[in-house]
């Protein structure tokens, strides 16, 4: 999002819309982005892979954003994909948590 943000601040203004969608392009489910998030973290936690317990239920889930506009717009395409997100947050996490427990 800083990468975009960054690009349009360096873009014309006067061909902005009011409303831009920005996204990594991907349309996933919950579920498809809880199944990344478990694999991915399992790196950080010796290997175990948590459980994902579903509650049946009659809801929308998969979700996205159109963000065509504001590539082409902007000339811009995502440098990071979901995956990239969960693995700098686990690792963001991780650090944080090891320097909380070393000061106690």
């Amino acid at each position: 999002a800083v990468d975009a943000i960054s690009t349009m601040l360096y873009t014309d203004s006067s061909v902005w819309k009011p409303v831009y969608n920005v996204s990594s392009g991907e349309v996933l489910s919950l579920l498809e982005i809880a199944q990344k998030t478990t694999k991915i973290v399992s790196n950080f936690n010796g290997g175990t892979i948590s459980e994902i317990k579903i509650e049946k239920k009659e809801i929308k889930t998969k979700t996205g954003m159109d963000s065509s506009l504001f590539y082409s717009d902007m000339k811009w395409k995502p440098k990071y994909q979901i995956e990239d997100t969960i693995e700098s947050l686990a690792e963001y996490f991780t650090e944080y948590m090891t320097k909380k427990i070393n000061k106690k």
